[in-house]
């Protein structure tokens, strides 16, 4: 089989899951679910693996809980320093580079934390935009895409 287009997910997948980033990501998830829900950590996390698996997202669960301040929630998990969890990946930009095709890295995070992010891997410029990434998925030979679903938060806003 040929490859056309490679697909990333960012988080986790560009850099390593032990990353300090994806612990500190969760850790500020559960302070706001804890400040939420006007709880101790402990039950915090007890509520969030009992509640999460029906939804999405942390964020689509809190909402659906009656969470309104979602930009607070936002700034929260991902606060301005977050890059400075992010071990270095020195030989990532290459290799990518070296796969001499074209690849788009998709996520659901907000644009902020994409940006944050990929700037620190020193990836940003390589990908192309979400807007071409889907483009070329659905343009893609021999396969038929029957549901497609991201930046939930935006739709929702603009609908």
């Amino acid at each position: 089989m040929k490859y056309t287009h490679l697909l990333f997910d960012m988080d986790n997948t560009l850099y390593p899951a032990s990353s300090a980033m994806d612990k500190g990501i969760t850790r500020r998830m559960l302070e706001c679910v804890a400040d939420f829900f006007h709880c101790t950590m402990d039950e915090a996390i007890a509520l969030r693996s009992e509640r999460i698996v029906h939804y999405s997202t942390t964020l689509e669960w809190l909402r659906s809980e009656g969470l309104t301040d979602i930009e607070g929630f936002l700034a929260h998990v991902h606060p301005s320093n977050e890059a400075e969890e992010l071990p270095p990946q020195p030989g990532l930009r290459d290799f990518l580079i070296s796969l001499n095709m074209p690849m788009s890295i998709l996520t659901n995070a907000p644009h902020e934390h994409a940006d944050t992010v990929l700037g620190k891997l020193g990836i940003r410029i390589i990908a192309n935009s979400k807007e071409e990434a889907i483009e070329n998925i659905l343009k893609a030979p021999k396969y038929k895409i029957t549901a497609m679903s991201f930046d939930r938060d935006k739709l929702e806003k603009e609908i």
